[in-house]
């Protein structure tokens, strides 16, 4: 037992003197380093994420194409565009299959922009 205690404590000496500090100073350190590590990764760990995953019902409430492009042909006569508008409206009219209501705002659109 004294000879383990020699021996423990040339060494604690001879590291000392090599680096200047105490090993357990080092050894408390990197215990302390360790420590923090895992505090850390565990606050990361649980941090929810900030990704939404794409929810496809997200897009089927952005709303009816047909009144965006409507709503956009409106924009274009608002902008002084009139020919893009009536491009538009023409082509809603010719290719989609719009509502009695819809119908009735294109031909009104239609109207303004003559």
């Amino acid at each position: 037992m004294e000879l383990l205690d020699y021996l423990i404590g040339s060494i604690e000496k001879s590291f000392l003197e090599i680096f200047g500090f105490d090993i357990f100073g080092l050894i408390g350190f990197l215990a302390g380093l360790a420590l923090l590590y895992l505090f850390i990764f565990f606050i990361n760990r649980d941090k929810p994420s900030d990704e939404t995953p794409l929810d496809e019902s997200l897009i089927k409430d952005l709303g009816d194409p047909t009144e965006t492009k409507i709503n956009l042909a409106r924009s274009y006569i608002e902008m002084g565009q009139i020919e893009k508008s009536k491009q538009l409206l023409e082509d809603i009219l010719e290719n989609e299959s719009p509502t009695e209501s819809q119908s009735e705002r294109i031909r009104t659109l239609l109207s303004q922009s003559n």
